[in-house]
């Protein structure tokens, strides 16, 4: 054996001698390298391998011995071949221009508004007409597959989501989430990947992952974007935003900023049927909701290119947002079947929050090895601040009484969140076309939450401190991964595991709670695809996901909204798991089935629960059971005629769910579908005028005891290019026939309740988007930006 192990050492120098790299250069005559020219290199008569320039230079790397030919292509170039022998370090490629070369060559990239992939569905909105004007958490409410719920719950096909922005985690969960995506103006967005199989690189949270591409522009000089837009329901709002870069040869300084001042109002109703031995009561609320938000946010970032193999990049993000809610509600309460009200409540409630967030992020790249390895080092810190005031007064008038009840109440509350992430990830470029990717990731989190209730006595605010309470919870996170993927002949492979080690510890004040968890997981995931051909492709994809409870549902204070209504987290939340496997066969790139299994096991959902005794009813969070969804989707881009493109989408899935309640047990088995299209209209292409119309169904569908109604949304929008194609000014009318309210109602053991809230989101939005600077420089200007510096060190 001994000898064998040793004419391996001796041989394998010889192997390696065998296998040569060549470094190539390819200019025009004056010297100038040429980008994206394509190289193909021949070794009698077959294709060995094809690659782009960048910055005029391709690496070919494990070459063996003997005689090529190279091919070399470009727009507005002759096409030259060469003959060469291996072993050789180097080859200069000159070429000539094209005898007949026009004065401007104009490329137009045609982006279709929905573009499927094997792990994820692109929504490119930087095209969309229906975009102008929002933000993104309105357009997340118009996704097909898309979920959204007021408190910031987000699903699609029955995953769980996590928001990332530019890969990067936002780590905001709940109310505060919906903040910060109502602060991002949807003019700052380039696309919305939804990532239905992430990879193991991915932090397991999350059933999939919704990515969200901010706009860059990528052109050499200084270049900039300004945006503003008008939008009017029952109330007016505006937005106003502005992008901008420096691009030089080893640096490129960019940033954004937008303000926003949005007003809504909603109409809102609710029910409760109280029952039990000793009576029957109905209480029927009606009320309106008005709220305002005036939100600035921002973005820096420097890349800086050390050397061509070192880039740096630092990044900081932010936003201040203030806001107004003022609630009205009244309650008509009859007792007994009476049809006359026995009482009725008047309740005002004033809400005042400030919020402001910041994101210092920072990152280290570094190319080894001739390229073969790279090494990408990341920190982020996150610091998120709110404070908030609530007035809640409740005055009950009693039929034929002239006495008076009054609940006169003041919580203010603060939280105080603080993220940090660091990560370490190395990537090695195998031989035979295959990658190994590897790394380790450690998240610390830190949030305070402190709220106080007063009882208000005429001018007098007197603290209750055994309604009061002080939140106090750390998550730590350490995850380590490893992640293959490459192509062999039809087949192409990604796979690997990602471990996590997770401690949380919460303590609450008011009841002395003090919860400890430490829980280590492995999951796994996969991805197998078979191409026979260019026109058809099947991929299946296997993971095991997490999605952990958020801050606020952990959160045992009481938040009253009146003296019988309040909403209540839960300290004893524990974590769910998902299994997701996916079967996905696209034809032509145009054409796109999906099956799709997902098992959910202790589902978190909210709960609602009615007191039949004493009247009260309140809202809070439990595990509440095992969740399994088996469905397919359908997704079709079709191009009827030159002038119009058109995307379909179908969704159509059954839910089976077993659930346990404080108040008995649940199940239900439900056939749910959702239903969405896409069009677009060339009205005139020499005038720039085009039309968009959009419409989307999602049929009634149960999560827990939640019977959530069928809602829907057609939009029309229109849009015209001035001023040389360098502005565009967008006209929109959205939720025409006023399809989308949130409505939902609870029926099962002795809980009755449900509630209707007409959201404001029929409207119409005027929006003007102007262009500064060099857009349009050719292709071959394009050498000196930084971004590809940062390709080649990727």
């Amino acid at each position: 054996m001994k000898k064998y192990i040793l004419l391996l050492l001796c041989i394998s120098p010889l192997v390696l001698s065998a296998q040569s790299n060549l470094k190539c250069l390819v200019t025009n005559k004056k010297g100038i390298s040429l980008d994206a020219a394509t190289a193909t290199l021949y070794q009698k008569n077959q294709i060995v391998t094809s690659n782009l320039s960048k910055l005029g230079k391709i690496d070919f790397t494990g070459l063996t011995n003997g005689e090529y030919e190279i091919k070399v292509s470009l727009v507005g170039f002759q096409s030259i071949v060469r003959k060469f022998d291996m072993p050789k370090d180097s080859l200069l490629l000159v070429m000539n221009e094209a005898i007949s070369q026009l004065k401007t060559v104009n490329i137009i990239s045609k982006i279709p508004p929905v573009e499927h992939k094997t792990d994820r569905t692109t929504y490119n909105i930087q095209n969309s007409i229906l975009a102008g004007g929002s933000n993104i958490w309105d357009i997340l409410k118009k996704l097909p597959s898309v979920i959204t719920s007021d408190n910031g719950q987000i699903t699609s096909s029955g995953k769980g989501v996590t928001v990332y922005i530019d890969n990067k985690p936002v780590h905001l969960t709940g109310d505060e989430l919906v903040t910060y995506l109502s602060s991002l103006p949807a003019d700052q967005i380039s696309k919305l990947d939804i990532v239905t199989s992430p990879s193991a690189k991915y932090d397991a949270q999350g059933g999939a992952i919704l990515n969200i591409v901010r706009k860059k522009i990528s052109t050499d000089g200084l270049n900039a974007q300004f945006s503003s837009s008008y939008t009017q329901a029952t109330l007016g709002s505006y937005t106003t935003s502005a992008i901008f870069n420096e691009h030089h040869k080893k640096t490129n300084f960019y940033g954004s900023f937008g303000h926003s001042d949005q007003r809504r109002k909603r109409q809102l109703s609710d029910y409760t049927k109280f029952s039990d031995s000793s009576r029957n009561s109905f209480w029927d609320g009606k009320g309106t909701s008005t709220r305002k938000n005036i939100t600035d946010n921002y973005q820096v970032g420097l890349d800086w290119v050390l050397t061509d193999r070192q880039i740096i990049a630092i990044n900081v993000t932010g936003y201040y947002s203030k806001g107004n809610t003022i609630l009205s509600d009244t309650k008509t309460v009859y007792n007994n079947f009476h049809s006359i009200a026995d009482s009725t409540l008047l309740t005002t409630n004033d809400q005042r929050t400030n919020t402001r967030q910041l994101d210092v992020g920072m990152s280290y790249k570094l190319k080894i090895d001739s390229g073969k390895q790279s090494i990408d080092f990341n920190f982020d810190y996150l610091p998120y601040h709110k404070k908030a005031e609530q007035y809640v007064q409740t005055i009950t008038d009693f039929q034929n009484s002239p006495l008076k009840n009054t609940f006169d109440i003041f919580t203010p509350n603060s939280q105080e969140i603080n993220i940090y992430t660091s990560s370490l990830n190395h990537s090695y470029h195998l031989k035979n076309n295959w990658d190994l990717e590897s790394g380790i990731k450690y998240t610390s989190i830190n949030t305070l939450n402190n709220y106080s209730f007063y009882n208000i006595s005429g001018n007098s605010k007197i603290l209750d401190p055994a309604k009061s309470n002080l939140f106090d919870y750390k998550e730590n996170t350490s995850a380590a991964y490893t992640n293959i993927k490459g192509t062999a002949g039809f087949w192409s492979f990604q796979g690997g595991v990602r471990i996590e080690n997770t401690n949380t510890t919460g303590s609450a004040t008011a009841s002395t709670l003090l919860t400890k968890t430490n829980y280590l997981k492995v999951f796994p995931s996969a991805q197998l695809i078979f191409s026979p051909n260019t026109n058809n492709n099947i991929a299946l994809s296997y993971e095991i996901r997490i999605d952990r409870p958020e801050f606020q549902q952990l959160n045992p204070a009481r938040f009253y909204t009146s003296p019988y209504s309040y909403a209540q987290g839960n300290a004893y939340l524990r974590p769910y798991y998902s299994t997701n496997l996916d079967l996905t066969y696209t034809y032509k790139e145009h054409y796109t089935l999906t099956t799709y299994f997902t098992d959910q096991e202790n589902f978190i959902s909210d709960v609602p629960v009615q007191n039949n005794s004493d009247g009260t009813l309140y809202f809070t969070q439990l595990n509440i059971g095992n969740t399994r969804n088996i469905g397919f989707i359908v997704l079709t881009t079709v191009n009827p005629t030159p002038w119009w493109d058109a995307t379909f989408s179908f969704n159509g899935y059954h839910s089976a769910q077993k659930s346990n309640f404080p108040n008995g047990e649940f199940s239900s088995n439900k056939w749910n579908t959702e239903f969405s299209s896409n069009q677009t209209f060339v009205i005139s292409k020499s005038q720039g005028i085009k039309a968009e119309l959009a419409a989307s169904y999602n049929s009634r569908f149960l999560q827990g005891v939640l019977n959530i109604y069928a809602t829907n949304n057609v939009s029309f929008g229109a849009s015209k290019q001035l001023f040389r194609k360098r502005a565009t000014l967008k006209i929109a009318l959205n939720d025409i026939f006023y399809g989308n309210p949130y409505r939902l109602a609870t029926l099962y053991a002795d809980q009755n309740n449900g509630s209707y809230q007409r959201n404001d989101t029929r409207n119409i939005s005027v929006s003007f988007t102007c262009r500064l600077g060099n857009f349009g420089v050719g292709q071959n200007k394009k050498n000196k930006n930084v971004d590809d510096e940062r390709r080649r060190i990727n």
